[in-house]
């Protein structure tokens, strides 16, 4: 190992969420061939080359570091975990010219991420033949870190910090002993069991023809997002504006159920993650720090956006009361050492499959952190998520700059067209407390 390296571990085991999301990779690739990777999308505010980007990011013992890890999983019952390689050549970074007519092709750059043969991050430079249109694309494989430590590793990276200031990992480990956590975890299992019972709100439908993932986001002005943060107040939301915007995301697509003509027993599942971290801090950024919070939105209050977002406070509050969000870690934990074909099983258990009604997240206003990279100014930011099928429909919601943007993934066959953008208005209307025309 080069001495600049020397002071980064060799190997960093996968932590139950970790765990959980490898196997949920397996998962995705077998039912839609998309892998459990997410992206990150950068819009520079002028161009970059080849040249300067690969010198730039090359100068970074943390980044060089970063692009010699690989999935180590051999062995019954072992943990897997980032192994280093330092006799591993690191490729250039790889550019793709766009023609430049039409929405940039998002869906292009999803793409999967062999763990045994490939670093877990990857860098991709994206130029257009027809303006002076340039972005960075960053993308890793969810196993890896979560959304916010995508962020905090792609501005270490465009500000050279990627190096050893960085906290880059958890120092957290349970001190329970086995059988406490074996009781923790049984409780947790039939929480979520009961919790997941069928049947579930969802758009999902199953396809004969290849699966198509596709992308939509949705802008909003200052301007907007004042109105939007007044009307979640109003709702009763007070300063939980994610719990808003899962209700109107929930309305929303209850109308959608409700303009197809379908009749729909059951409640709406969305597991949200919630990020462990502490406010501000910038670490740690390998493993995903996060944990999940269980909503089961009964079909009784879809219909009222002020109903919804007190019930989802409401039962917010009683998951945190009861410490579901620790116990749930602790499950995770311990189901690490469960061979995957079994690990995959006990995922598919409780709702054959389905996961969920939906996927939300709500990454605040994290992404004001990234401005620059490589001293150029960025002038947008957008995650764009992997999306797990079934249910093959997820929503983002991000600040920056004081203006609220969503990315919507999903899949084409779920949706029509004129649906999407029936969708995209119903969530415009709604979070700004507006009538839908009757044309919508």
């Amino acid at each position: 190992m080069a001495e600049t390296e020397s002071n980064f571990p060799d190997q960093i085991t996968l932590n139950g969420i970790d765990v959980f999301l490898l196997q949920l990779d397996a998962m995705m690739l077998k039912s839609s061939a998309y892998g459990n990777v997410c992206t990150l999308l950068l819009e520079l505010s002028k161009p970059i080359s080849e040249t300067e980007l690969n010198d730039f990011v090359m100068q970074q013992s943390g980044y060089r570091w970063l692009k010699q890890l690989r999935l180590n999983q051999k062995g019954l019952f072992k943990l897997p975990g980032w192994k280093h390689d330092g006799q591993v050549e690191i490729d250039k970074i790889k550019t793709y010219t766009w023609d430049g007519f039409g929405d940039l092709p998002y869906q292009s750059f999803q793409q999967q991420i062999e763990l045994q043969n490939e670093s877990p991050f990857n860098l991709l430079l994206v130029k257009s033949c027809n303006s002076s249109a340039c972005y960075l694309i960053a993308s890793w494989h969810h196993a890896f870190m979560d959304a916010h430590g995508g962020e905090i590793l792609v501005q270490a990276i465009g500000i050279n910090r990627a190096d050893t200031t960085l906290n880059w990992q958890s120092e957290w480990e349970t001190d329970l002993a086995l059988l406490p956590k074996a009781k923790i975890a049984q409780t947790m299992k039939k929480f979520v069991y009961e919790i997941s019972a069928l049947p579930l709100f969802n758009l999902y439908k199953k396809s004969t023809d290849p699966i198509r993932l596709s992308y939509k986001t949705i802008q909003f002005s200052r301007q907007q997002m004042e109105i939007i943060q007044a009307q979640a107040q109003q709702a009763g939301g007070g300063l939980l504006n994610s719990a808003y915007f899962l209700a109107v995301t929930s309305y929303a697509l209850n109308l959608i159920r409700v303009r197809r003509g379908k009749q729909c027993q059951g409640d709406v599942l969305v597991p949200v993650p919630q990020d462990r971290r502490l406010r501000g801090a910038k670490g740690p950024v390998l493993g995903n720090q996060v944990t999940f919070l269980f909503y089961r939105i009964p079909m009784h209050v879809l219909e009222d956006k002020a109903a919804c977002t007190q019930e989802i406070i409401r039962q917010m509050t009683e998951l945190m009361r009861s410490n579901k969000p620790q116990d749930y870690l602790y499950m995770m934990e311990f189901l690490r050492r469960i061979p995957g074909s079994l690990y995959r099983i006990l995922m598919k258990q409780p709702t054959s499959g389905l996961m969920g009604s939906f996927f939300y997240s709500d990454t605040g206003a994290s992404l004001d952190e990234l401005d620059s990279f490589s001293g150029i100014k960025i002038n947008q930011v957008m995650h764009f998520p992997p999306n797990v099928y079934p249910p093959g429909l997820t929503f983002v919601f991000s600040r920056r700059q004081r203006s609220l943007q969503i990315s919507i993934a999903y899949m084409q066959h779920l949706v029509s067209e004129e649906e999407l953008e029936t969708l995209a208005s119903l969530l415009t209307s709604g979070l700004l407390g507006e009538t839908a025309s009757d044309s919508v």
